[in-house]
Order: structure tokens, then C-alpha cells, then sequence
């Protein structure tokens, strides 16, 4: 009976096997994303970002600018898939065990970790912009 069972449940485990590691490159491809726009905008804003330090502003002020501009791209995003995983998720409802294809709990916990994941990326360049010098940035 178990092997009945294995076998027919082998092609959905697969797929739901492929679906978590897509899952997984795709997240690890959105970190890379967000890193990058990231390091680009603070590689655009370098004057900006000394003239502000030049001025008295604290590194604080220039992290919390920095990580606030991705903050905004990142719900911008999170509006966008919700709204499009809640119109299609209705496709997915054979591949789901146990859970509905408008299961709270998943349309709450997986923006949060993309938005987790979308600031510690985003930390790196406005930590770097933090220690900008003034002098070098103007000059530079």
C-alpha cells in the first residue's frame, strides 16, 4: 500500500520539488537584483550623497535615505506580485497540499521574506554610502 501510494504521488512530489528550488533562484536572483539597483543608486547619488555628509548629515540620515528608496521599490514590487499571484494562483490549485490558493498565511509570510531579503540587500551599498567621503565625492 505505501508503494501504491508513493507511485502515485511521484509526479505531483517532483513538481512541487522543481516549484522549491525555482523558488529558492528566484529569491536568490531577486536579492541579486535588489543588490545591484541598489549599488547603482548609491553609485549615481555619490556627489549627492557627500554633498549631504559635507552639510552635516548623519549616517543615519543617509542609510535611512538610501534603505527608504528601496523600501519603496520593494512594495511597489509587493503590490504588483500579490496582485498578480491572487489572479493566478487560481492555476495552481492541483498543486497544493493542505492549503488554499489564497492561503493567508502565504500571502502574508512570503512578501515579508522578500521584503527581508530586500533590505539586508539593500544594507550593503547604503552602509557603503555611509562612509562616503566628502572630499573624494566632490571631487569625484
Amino acid at each position: 500500500m505505501e508503494n501504491l501510494r508513493s507511485e502515485s504521488t511521484a509526479l505531483r512530489r517532483f513538481t512541487v520539488l522543481l516549484a522549491g528550488i525555482f523558488g529558492t533562484l528566484a529569491l536568490l536572483l531577486a536579492a541579486a537584483g535588489v543588490y545591484g539597483v541598489m549599488a547603482l543608486v548609491v553609485a549615481e547619488r555619490t556627489d549627492e550623497v557627500g554633498v549631504r555628509i559635507a552639510l552635516g548629515a548623519t549616517p543615519g540620515r543617509i542609510l535611512s535615505m538610501i534603505v527608504g528608496h528601496a523600501v519603496r521599490l520593494g512594495l511597489i514590487g509587493l503590490a504588483i506580485g500579490a496582485s498578480a499571484s491572487f489572479v493566478l494562483s487560481k492555476a495552481a490549485r492541483n498543486l497544493l497540499f493542505g492549503i488554499g490558493p489564497t492561503d493567508p498565511m502565504t500571502f502574508i509570510g512570503v512578501p515579508a521574506a522578500l521584503m527581508a531579503v530586500a533590505l539586508v540587500a539593500a544594507l550593503v551599498p547604503a552602509l557603503r554610502a555611509t562612509k562616503i567621503s566628502p572630499v573624494q565625492a566632490i571631487r569625484g
